[in-house]
């Protein structure tokens, strides 16, 4: 059977409708607007007081004397496709970060922004210890800052907490980051570990997607059952590069707030 013998069977018309109707529905996933704030975390332990030691064991920071000290890192950015302004931000639920009570925040600032006319701007409340008040003028797509807390919290994160107007769902969690140098994406599949964290390894599996489906279409020997073997393997291959394309997209901050030399656990 010829290449276009194979192409004009019925089924295979079906199977390009489907797999268009499938492309479509990701198309629009990634192209509809929407209002959206994200953020991911890090950390790293400075001072820990351990059981071992004696109560008369003092930890000072500063002349202060606090249980254990932790830097904390907040990457915070718009990642939807409008505008986000400030006057958004409802004054009886304010955006902030909040830690648990009886905690000591010891230093809250901006280390990075990728657009100062932004004025996203954080600042210690003078009521409570543990909270710390965001503000911006507005955020574009993309806009956003990374914020470094200094603590005394046991847990290593605060939570961000807060109503803005067209965004029900709040500021979205996205995860742990292991180094604001370089994003890496995995996913589990089936039990295994996939990573992908540049475009040499997503090119191999394009590659492998692509041989994949052509070769049983090419193909004039390769029987029936083992051409449908590696067209549903091609597929998955595709399944695959959309899953790794999805996650990416959601999960990953602008490089613009990217920092280097950077200490995080």
């Amino acid at each position: 059977m010829g290449a276009m013998d194979f192409i004009n069977q019925g089924w295979i018309g079906s199977f390009i409708g489907a797999l268009s109707i499938i492309f479509s529905i990701v198309f629009y996933k990634f192209t509809r607007v929407k209002n959206q704030v994200s953020y991911k975390t890090s950390f790293i332990r400075l001072i820990g007081k351990r059981k071992s030691l004696s109560d008369d064991v003092d930890i000072l920071y500063k002349g202060i004397s606090v249980p254990r000290l932790t830097k904390s890192h907040i990457v915070l950015w718009n990642s939807g496709t409008t505008t986000v302004n400030g006057n958004d931000i409802i004054k009886d639920d304010r955006l902030r970060l909040e830690f648990s009570e009886g905690t000591q925040i010891l230093r809250a600032n901006i280390i990075k922004e990728n657009r100062r006319i932004n004025k996203l701007s954080v600042q210690s409340d003078v009521d409570c210890s543990n909270i710390v008040n965001l503000n911006f003028d507005f955020l574009d797509p993309n806009d956003g800052a990374v914020i470094e807390l200094l603590h005394t919290d046991q847990k290593k994160y605060p939570l961000i907490k807060g109503t803005i107007k067209g965004i029900p769902k709040g500021i979205i969690d996205r995860g742990r980051i292991n180094d604001l140098n370089e994003r890496i994406t995995s996913f589990r599949i089936s039990g295994f570990n996939l990573t992908l964290n540049n475009s040499s390894r997503l090119g191999v599996i394009i590659f492998f997607g692509s041989v994949s489906i052509l070769a049983p279409v090419l193909s004039n020997e390769m029987v029936t059952p083992l051409k449908w073997f590696f067209i549903i393997l091609g597929l998955i291959y595709i399944f695959i590069i959309c899953a790794y394309l999805w996650i990416d997209r959601k999960s990953s901050y602008p490089k613009t707030l990217r920092i280097y030399n950077l200490d995080l656990e």
